[in-house]
């Protein structure tokens, strides 16, 4: 029990000193998550004053979201990369595009990154854009894999390297145009009658999945990444694989759940299961109407006086308690909630085929926990644990337990057990 006291203490602490260096509203869930990954990047311990200066620049680089990309990336500016002279490969760059020329006697197209007043930062455009130039030139940009030119005198200009990771940002206003417009088909229109592989009609969707990379070897030896995007139409009643291949996978880094696409020119390839699979290729350009979630007043149900709360919604309309400002009781349970953050302690468990069904209980009551992707021997020694990815799930006879899947992004850590708390104290 002291050791709980110990880390809510520290956890409340934090959210407060946080509060005053920064403008930003970091939740209790945010603070306890990025707290315990440091504690497990560093078993020997971690100061304080270190876990608040880590923790301020997560929050000033995050904005104090836990993101939705399938990789966590940095964000970066132009002014960044003109006052650095360098540029990161992984991070992503969103900008407005100024103007755009060709080099004296040939066909190169340049494109000047950037805002009047704050500078400019010129980058060589592929040619698989040359054809959306009037639409570059009115838009925002985000894109990586980006490479400086290496400078040949000190007074030369910093130009980027062509790339092909880019997505065109759009408005919600310039999304409905481009749904009205004609020019791009439902995801369910558009792959209807695929028999053969060819390049489908230009198609919209939403970004309901975001896999995780897979490393394919043939029996020859050569070595394939992939990464496999589900998508959806605007009513969810048709799902659709998009598979990045290889460096295109570095794609996601842009993307996030939620996100509707408007793909010009996928590559289409009919299954055995007679489904379509979509592909980028070459030719393939994506134009990006980014996810802006809704949120939902949710009333808090313990203690009396707490004040109700907005709980931002995910694009399947679930509530995602990610953002919920204080610390989440299992009395605040409510049927849809996704990612939940709880600090319980683990009162009994036992091992079914699948899972492994735990009771705990905080100050408010008991609940029941179906774990996916852990065994019984790391609960063993497990008292007071925190757990993160917890969905509510409403049982036959109309109760709510929790379930946490540890295969889909969910985390378990036993708190009491973990070396670089026992070593920070």
């Amino acid at each position: 029990m002291a050791e709980l006291e110990k880390f809510l203490k520290l956890v409340d602490s934090l959210q407060t000193k946080l509060q005053q260096y920064t403008a930003i509203k970091l939740s209790w869930s945010w603070i306890c998550l990025k707290l315990l990954k440091l504690l497990s990047n560093y078993p020997s311990g971690v100061t304080k004053a270190i876990i608040l200066s880590e923790l301020h620049n997560e929050a000033e680089k995050t904005g104090g979201k836990l993101t939705t990309h399938s990789h966590s990336c940095t964000s970066c500016a132009v002014g960044d990369i003109l006052e650095s002279k360098s540029v990161a490969y992984e991070s992503v760059l969103e900008t407005a595009v100024s103007t755009v020329y060709t080099v004296p006697n040939t066909t190169t197209k340049v494109i000047q990154l950037g805002s009047e007043g704050k500078g400019h930062l010129e980058m060589y455009l592929h040619k698989k854009f040359y054809h959306i130039l009037d639409v570059l030139t009115t838009h925002t940009l985000r894109l990586t894999c980006c490479r400086l030119v290496s400078r040949t005198s000190p007074k030369s200009k910093l130009h980027l390297l062509p790339t092909e990771h880019l997505a065109v940002l759009l408005t919600p206003s310039e999304e409905t145009e481009f749904k009205q417009s004609g020019r791009f088909l439902s995801l369910s229109d558009a792959t209807a009658d695929i028999h053969e592989q060819t390049y489908c009609e230009n198609l919209f969707a939403n970004v309901v999945d975001i896999g995780k990379e897979d490393v394919i070897t043939t029996s020859d030896g050569n070595v394939f990444r992939r990464m496999t995007l589900q998508l959806s139409n605007d009513e969810g009643t048709s799902s659709t694989p998009l598979v990045l291949w290889d460096t295109y996978t570095s794609l996601t880094r842009l993307l996030s759940q939620g996100d509707t696409l408007f793909i010009e020119r996928p590559y289409a390839k009919p299954s055995s299961s007679g489904q379509c699979c979509l592909e980028y290729a070459p030719g393939t350009i994506i134009y990006l109407a980014p996810y802006r979630p809704q949120e939902e007043i949710v009333p808090s149900q313990y203690p009396s006086d707490r004040a109700p709360v907005l709980v931002v919604k995910t694009d399947q309309g679930k509530l995602d308690y990610l953002t919920y400002p204080h610390r989440l009781m299992i009395a605040d349970i409510v049927p849809n909630i996704i990612n939940a953050v709880m600090l319980l302690e683990i009162t009994s468990f036992k091992d079914t085929c699948q899972d492994v069904t735990v009771h705990a209980k905080d100050s408010t009551g008991t609940t029941l926990i179906s774990v996916r992707g852990v065994s019984i021997d790391k609960l063993t020694n497990c008292q007071w644990a925190v757990m993160s990815g917890l969905v509510s799930v409403v049982g036959d006879s109309c109760s709510l337990s929790l379930c946490c899947d540890l295969y889909k992004g969910g985390k378990l850590f036993n708190v009491e057990g973990m070396q670089g708390w026992q070593a920070s104290q």
